[in-house]
């Protein structure tokens, strides 16, 4: 009986989890979504990190000398996910990336890496970098189960939740 219900569970996590997939679209995006994407970053960033997550206005100062590079996860024109990079001498660095915690484990954050992976591939660019908070687990995870490695840590002097973490991956061409 519980093998029966463990089954049934299990497939109709996968029918959901399908569903859910067929109907997200991962697309290019602009500084024009900036206050949706914020406020869905600001969910999903709230209590994780010493400070609170970036308003608008930081936002807005981080990117306004940069070539941005965003791209959104949407379900029914509402953003679930989003990455927000930027080039940065020969590389392309990954600044934000979230997905809405309703969504996760659906791929979606996996497509988000693989959408700055191409666009970094189609502009020449050596490789991708990302600084990750110890906090961030399952970040951490998507980055090294998707080739990323990595380069450098920093200690914390206050607790290992605010160590530092630096990615790379580099881009591969034929």
């Amino acid at each position: 009986m519980i093998e029966c219900v463990q089954s049934i569970l299990f497939k109709t996590r996968c029918v959901y989890t399908r569903i859910i997939c067929m109907s997200v679209k991962i697309q290019n995006s602009d500084i024009g979504d900036l206050e949706e994407i914020v406020d869905l970053n600001y969910n999903i960033f709230s209590g994780m990190y010493e400070n609170k997550p970036y308003s608008l206005f930081e936002y807005r100062d981080r990117l306004v000398d940069k070539e941005s590079v965003i791209f959104i996860a949407t379900e029914s024109d509402k953003i679930i996910g989003d990455s927000i990079a930027y080039k940065d001498g020969d590389g392309l660095y990954l600044w934000i990336l979230g997905v809405n915690k309703e969504y996760r484990s659906l791929g979606i954050g996996k497509q988000l890496l693989q959408k700055n992976k191409e666009y970094a591939k189609n502009n020449n660019l050596a490789l991708i970098k990302v600084k990750v908070f110890g906090v961030s687990v399952e970040m951490r995870q998507l980055l090294e189960n998707n080739g990323y490695k990595i380069i450098k840590i920093e200690k914390s002097q206050k607790a290992e939740k605010y160590d530092v973490y630096y990615f790379a991956l580099q881009i591969q061409y034929e």
